[in-house]
């Protein structure tokens, strides 16, 4: 037999209420209402610690799974945003191998800002991993871009 983990809620009867469904929906609920996906639980917690949310006007800590609700369900915040299907902040996250392929193989085809959407990275970070990586581009080069979506969705 399976058990349900979550935190019950006083008066519930023990019943759960954060369930892990509940929490996907909640962290989804918190992505329309903020615009972010904080991957530190430090800054989702004081996020969600507001007294008002900026669209409903409602006490947030209905709206939204506490921390501690989260990680009952999920090894780590981004894994929770992940699995909710949201976007993510990458940028503490180290350049893997495949991206560092990618942006060598198609730096000269493409803009940085079609590379940055296809690796779910900023325009900044691109320009920073390309310097580390020895790519430069000179004036007159003759270095084109063609950002058709055919050739992104490779």
């Amino acid at each position: 037999m399976g058990t349900t983990r979550g935190i019950s809620k006083p008066g519930s009867g023990g019943k759960v209420y954060w369930t892990r469904q509940r929490v996907i929906e909640g962290l989804q609920r918190f992505y329309v209402d903020f615009g972010e996906t904080p991957v530190n639980c430090i800054v989702y917690a004081r996020m969600i610690k507001s007294e008002v949310s900026p669209e409903h006007g409602t006490q947030r800590r209905r709206c939204y799974p506490s921390e501690r609700s989260v990680f009952i369900h999920f090894r780590s915040m981004r894994e929770a945003w992940e699995v909710a299907g949201l976007p993510q902040d990458r940028h503490k996250e180290r350049w893997t191998a495949e991206e560092d392929a990618y942006i060598l193989e198609n730096w000269i085809k493409f803009s940085r800002k079609a590379i940055a959407n296809k690796l779910r990275r900023t325009v900044g970070a691109v320009a920073n991993r390309k310097m580390a990586l020895g790519i430069t581009e000179r004036a007159g080069s003759g270095a084109r871009h063609c950002d058709s979506e055919r050739g992104l969705a490779e």
